[in-house]
């Protein structure tokens, strides 16, 4: 029997579904770093804004009690994992100033206030320079580097807190040195950013008198430093902008 239509009009060509598929990939690979920016962008929104609420959370501690909580390292906080050191304090949520989910495992709770750019479900770091939780719940001493001209960024930092020899005939050992000069940042919160975790090991690295300085220098900050991490710091009294300034990463 004669068909009225011929068969090759039924279907593509090899060839036109080859320029098909090309075009698919040409719009794909226009689309798809879009999609992603927008993502990242919408990401990096949702960090202001809890690190804004943390922020909220500190201010209304220190009204309470005149001081911020204490940083505290791995072994002093809800684990006793390196890679959660300075996680938020505990007292944030003891008090209600913060509320975010809890998980407990065989041990310990944990996870308080998950940083949404790390994938192990950690928490948002906080340090305050000064005396902090040591291992073991031992007080110890933090300091953060802070660029000389602060808050311009020139390259150059200084190691806050400073101490000196207590002058006093016989003081206690703990008191044996006491602070020189004080921090002109009071604290500051940090998310990893999109970069991802930057472990114990590789924060301590950072610490050395030629390390990058996490976190206060902004030459540290997304989207300065493309694998940078965002950052909130609150301004102390001792700096000559007075207490209470908040700066950020855009």
């Amino acid at each position: 029997m004669n068909r009225s239509v011929d068969d090759r009009s039924c279907g593509f060509t090899l060839v036109e579904l080859l320029v098909a598929v090309a075009v698919l990939g040409v719009l794909m690979s226009i689309l798809l770093p879009s999609l992603g920016k927008a993502r990242l962008k919408t990401k990096v929104v949702k960090v202001h804004a809890e690190l804004r609420g943390i922020c909220t959370a500190l201010e209304s501690y220190y009204n309470q009690y005149s001081d911020y909580p204490l940083a505290q390292s791995y072994c002093a906080g809800q684990s006793h994992s390196m890679e959660q050191y300075f996680e938020l304090p505990a007292e944030l949520f003891e008090g209600r100033f913060l509320t975010g989910r809890t998980e407990t495992s065989d041990r310990h709770e944990y996870y308080r206030f998950r940083d949404p750019f790390d994938p192990n479900g950690h928490s948002y770091k906080y340090l305050k320079p000064g005396t902090a939780w040591g291992n073991n719940h031992q007080l110890t001493r933090y300091r953060v580097w802070v660029p000389s001209a602060f808050p311009a960024d020139t390259g150059e930092d200084v190691h806050y807190p400073t101490y000196k020899l207590n002058p006093a005939p016989d003081p206690p050992p703990w008191e044996r040195y006491i602070i020189d000069k004080h921090s002109p940042v009071a604290y500051a919160t940090w998310s990893c950013g999109p970069g991802g975790p930057v472990g114990w090991l590789a924060f301590q690295e950072s610490q050395m008198p030629d390390g990058s300085h996490l976190p206060v220098p902004s030459r540290n900050w997304y989207p300065e430093e493309r694998k940078g991490i965002l950052c909130h710091l609150m301004t102390s009294k001792y700096s000559h902008l007075g207490q209470g300034h908040c700066f950020t990463s855009p």
